[in-house]
């Protein structure tokens, strides 16, 4: 062909296409997407391992794909997360607040979070609260959900805000509970503004971000006791604490947005050097 393709794939195909009926994911995985994949691009561009291990269980050749993580403007984020709450939001996290920022979509899973609020309530008292930033479809499951537990002066739907990074520094603990993600940035997002991570083990990018538990907690994929008991490890253990937020803040800088150019200035000599 004339032009060479390079093409960045941002999500997990197989998962993407999970929720669809057998049929129709076969037709538009195995038959459209794989077709386009298997034909045009010359190489692709994924952000974490094992969306490249997905690829390649799909037929694409190891040597088409190359892995190189979403970048991060940390400047950015410094400035942003100076920004004042305002007088409601700042009373919320004056106490104990746990935070996930996502849609509210069943691939980012809140209502494990919502689920094991009365348990957390139990265990620390009323002065720990949930906040959730995001907005979706099950917006209206989870308002239901939190007025069955009662918890409607602990759980808080912010909805979705321009700037995430002044609630993400304020909070204890940023938890992700999702499913699936193409990459997970929202973790090193939350790192970055020196707030300690926990996450469901899922598929792609949070064992990589976290690199198998050293930057943060890693809990098997639905299970909420598991979450409930890391939880309750970093808010009673203080120096794991200390500890987590310290190698967070560290291993966010390897995310700089100029560190990922320095990846991608290499892919490209080696593209142009081999295609020419």
């Amino acid at each position: 062909p004339k032009y060479k393709w390079i093409l960045s794939i941002g999500t997990h195909v197989s998962n993407r296409y999970k929720m669809l009926s057998y049929k129709l994911q076969e037709w538009i995985t195995y038959r459209i997407y794989r077709y386009f994949l298997l034909k045009y691009p010359n190489k692709i561009i994924v952000p974490s391992k094992e969306m490249s291990e997905d690829l390649i269980s799909l037929g694409i050749k190891k040597s088409k794909i190359a892995v190189i993580p979403n970048p991060l403007n940390l400047e950015e984020i410094k400035e942003k997360m100076k920004e004042p709450l305002n007088p409601e939001e700042s009373k919320i996290f004056d106490k104990l607040v746990l935070l996930n920022v996502g849609a509210y979509i069943y691939s980012k899973g809140q209502w494990y979070l919502i689920e094991i609020m009365p348990k957390l309530i139990k265990k620390f008292g009323k002065d720990i609260h949930l906040v959730l930033i995001g907005y979706g479809p099950l917006k209206n499951m989870y308002k239901k959900m939190i007025y069955q537990l009662n918890l409607k002066k602990n759980i808080h739907l912010l909805g979705k805000k321009k700037n995430p990074y002044k609630y993400m520094k304020r909070a204890d603990l940023f938890v992700l509970s999702s499913l699936y993600e193409g990459f997970g940035i929202v973790l090193v997002e939350a790192m970055a503004c020196g707030t300690p991570v926990i996450s469901f083990d899922c598929i792609s990018g949070p064992r990589e971000i976290l690199d198998n538990g050293k930057y943060g907690i890693l809990v098997p994929i639905r299970d909420k006791y598991k979450l409930y008991k890391s939880i309750v490890e970093l808010v009673e253990n203080h120096q794991k604490y200390i500890n987590l937020k310290k190698k967070g803040l560290n291993r966010a800088r390897e995310y700089e947005t100029k560190e990922i150019i320095k990846k991608w200035e290499k892919f490209l000599e080696r593209f142009l050097r081999n295609y020419n």
